[in-house]
């Protein structure tokens, strides 16, 4: 583990990446793992985050986006969403409930999908210049956010469609 305001770093390659995205200000001390073994480079040991969440935004993906195109294409929900599996939703599942909750899926989905390629694109992506790495991220960043929002504000119209009484 570092001390705070310490990244540790194995080549001077590192180091120069380092200072170009932003982080001059830190102590570079070398790299080791906790068996003492150096590590080769510094950006693929700190991500080793990335494998777990690609898996898990592809587990999202994987069953967000096809439960969306079935609810979507046959405007209802599956027969098994009862008792708690329907929660939060209220006890008027129409096709509108179905429908919206369809939609807030595939966005939802969409913005897991979005977030994923990032994921696999983000080591050749950190080769690249530091304004580059910046305007790409935020882009992105800024797509699966607005994909969210519409996503659940679709969800909460859906679960208070729900709660209405049937006319």
């Amino acid at each position: 583990m570092s001390p705070p305001g310490h990244i540790r770093v194995k080549r001077q390659s590192d180091r120069a990446h380092l200072t170009a995205v932003g982080l001059q200000g830190f102590a570079v001390i070398p790299m080791t793992h906790g068996g003492g073994h150096e590590c080769g480079r510094y950006l693929e040991c700190a991500m080793w985050w990335r494998v777990p969440g690609m898996v898990l935004l592809f587990l999202c993906v994987a069953s967000s986006i096809p439960f969306a195109v079935w609810t979507i294409s046959k405007s209802r929900l599956p027969s098994w969403m009862k008792g708690i599996w329907k929660w939060p939703l209220g006890d008027n599942l129409s096709r509108t409930v179905a429908r919206l909750q369809g939609w807030a899926n595939l966005f939802i989905g969409a913005a897991s999908l979005v977030l994923l390629l990032l994921l696999a694109a983000l080591p050749p992506l950190l080769n690249r210049e530091a304004g580059e790495v910046r305007l790409v991220g935020g882009a992105v960043l800024l797509l699966v956010v607005v994909l969210l929002l519409v996503g659940v504000v679709l969800y909460v119209g859906s679960m208070l469609q729900s709660y209405k009484r049937p006319t």
